[in-house]
């Protein structure tokens, strides 16, 4: 008789027209049709008397005071423990914005909709009412593929040594730095300490260095105790940004491709959880980005999916978290300074004042903070299967890291999970510069803390 149960429950989230879309600063208009549907899947598992809600959106991001107030409904709702529930995004940037949206000129922000944020309340806490009660006897399955030649580093580094930042290259560069950086984060092997962070200067580059790309595609499987498909947590890291052919439509981006293709082949719901995407993007843009990215992501896991022959009925289920305050960002100056600069500004409210309307948002944010920036970190095990999440966009060195490091053979390292309080940079980024470390409340010190903070969760559960 199997311990293991398990419950999966899909719905719809895509919002009404109108609303602000997230993701690009350059957007001056509300959202205008919806090119495919968003979707938010949740999970609920249960073995040895120990429970986790497992919420997977088609969404940018979701801050920390939203999964809190969910996780407070749907305890009362499910009797589920609210620490065991984890929520985490893709990251697509054709979604809505549910809540703040600091960075957009002033007619979009009073268009971000507290209805659209109540009414996603709702259908998450409904959602994780719904697969417990849907959770049926189950074995699990877990292990991992590579999607090569997919992503890239954005992060290029100049002869300078400092960062030359691309989130866009031309078919022959893009393919030799998704390569090189594949090779790259091949090399950071288990239980090694670290592994080589930049390539030789590339001469198709004009002589710069690029980074790690992990092409990693770990998943974890579920199945009713009978072989029929139940469910499976595929995770990627990838930004959700290779576009279509309109910028207003809302858009679950390469990651609906991805089910799609998987679900063809497997016959199995599948469930995405972003890896550490925060300098991984897409090797192709616009057009068929989209169907190829996603599809080549979706094969790779129904690959993997199709060769696990070992299933547990009894599998071991934990879940820990720890709290920890991030090192915050040496370069947020005062929140007087942050005003007058957005007020000397020729137009305040215009896309061309983005940089200081989220200075002034970063200074306000963290005045105050002396301990630093809240964060959490949440860890599950179950059977051989470690995965771990961070609340915002992680670099891939970390992730890296994390997996060099951890007990478990197949790790899931997780972002933008229970929170979002931007990008989570490494030591050596902050020192490189570029776009991820100045657009982020937290410096250098984050990387190390991050990375034992997971590694110690990890441990504890195994």
């Amino acid at each position: 008789m199997s311990s293991l149960t398990v419950g999966l429950a899909t719905t719809d989230i895509t919002p009404p027209l109108g609303l602000p879309m997230a993701g690009y600063g350059s957007r001056d208009e509300l959202s205008r049709k919806v090119t495919d549907p968003l979707l938010a899947q949740a999970l609920v598992v249960q073995s040895g008397g120990v429970s986790c809600g497992l919420v997977c959106t088609d969404l940018i991001g979701l801050e920390a005071d939203f999964v809190a107030e969910l996780r407070e409904r749907a305890a009362a709702a499910s009797g589920l423990d609210p620490e065991t529930i984890m929520v985490c995004c893709s990251h697509t940037h054709w979604g809505p914005v549910v809540t703040g949206g600091r960075y957009l000129i002033a007619k979009l922000r009073d268009a971000v909709s507290p209805a659209y944020r109540a009414d996603l309340l709702e259908k998450l806490t409904g959602l994780l009412v719904a697969a417990g009660a849907a959770r049926v006897p189950a074995v699990a399955s877990w292990g991992a593929g590579f999607a090569n030649d997919v992503s890239f580093n954005r992060r290029q580094v100049g002869p300078d040594f400092k960062t030359d930042m691309h989130l866009v290259l031309d078919p022959e560069p893009a393919a030799l730095a998704s390569q090189v950086g594949n090779d790259l984060a091949l090399a950071w092997r288990p239980g090694e300490h670290m592994g080589p962070r930049l390539s030789e200067p590339l001469e198709e580059l004009q002589g710069k260095r690029v980074g790690p790309a992990d092409a990693e595609v770990p998943l974890l499987r579920f199945d009713k105790t009978d072989g029929t498909p139940l469910a499976t947590l595929v995770n990627f890291a990838c930004h959700a940004v290779c576009g279509g052919d309109d910028f207003y439509g809302y858009s679950a981006d390469w990651v609906g491709y991805a089910r799609e293709a998987f679900e063809a082949v497997t016959g199995c719901p599948m469930a995405f959880a972003d890896g550490c995407a925060g300098d991984q993007v897409p090797r192709w843009r616009q057009n068929d980005s989209r169907q190829r990215v996603g599809k080549s992501v979706g094969a790779e896991a129904a690959k993997v999916y199709l060769g696990l022959d070992d299933r547990s009925a009894n599998a071991p289920l934990g879940i820990t978290k720890a709290d920890v305050f991030l090192p915050l960002n040496p370069s947020i100056i005062p929140v007087e300074e942050a005003q007058a600069n957005l007020a000397a500004h020729p137009e305040p409210e215009s896309n061309g004042a983005i940089w200081e309307r989220e200075m002034l948002a970063l200074a306000t944010e963290t005045q105050g903070m002396d301990q630093g920036f809240p964060a959490e970190v949440w860890a599950m095990r179950l059977g051989d299967f470690g995965l771990v999440t961070m609340p915002g966009e992680v670099l891939t060195e970390i992730g890296l890291q994390i997996k060099q490091r951890s007990p478990f053979p197949v790790t899931m390292v997780v972002s933008l999970a229970n929170g979002c309080i931007g990008y989570l940079p490494t030591d050596n980024a902050c020192r490189e510069g570029g776009y991820e470390p100045s657009w982020c409340p937290v410096g250098p010190g984050t990387e190390r803390m991050l990375v034992d903070t997971a590694v110690a969760l990890l441990e504890e559960l195994a």
